[in-house]
């Protein structure tokens, strides 16, 4: 069985889009992957694409974790 999904939820960000959704730097951006942080798709041997909820995930989860270390 295929369940339908909207089309805004199969489209990718590029790194340069990702990034400036995370309001970082493509360097920044790049350490996040690399350290296992950041989900992301490889396109292909040096393309990388992000979904959009993956950001949403990682932006909410680092509230919480701020918010976390705050209390502490």
């Amino acid at each position: 069985m295929v369940i339908a999904q909207p089309a805004a939820s199969l489209e990718l960000l590029t790194r340069k889009q990702a990034a400036r959704l995370l309001g970082i730097g493509l360097k920044t951006l790049d350490r996040l992957v690399r350290e296992g942080r950041l989900r992301h798709i490889k396109a292909g041997a040096r393309i990388l694409r992000f979904r959009p909820t993956d950001i949403e995930f990682f932006l909410d989860e680092s509230a919480c974790n701020s918010t976390a270390k705050e209390i502490d």
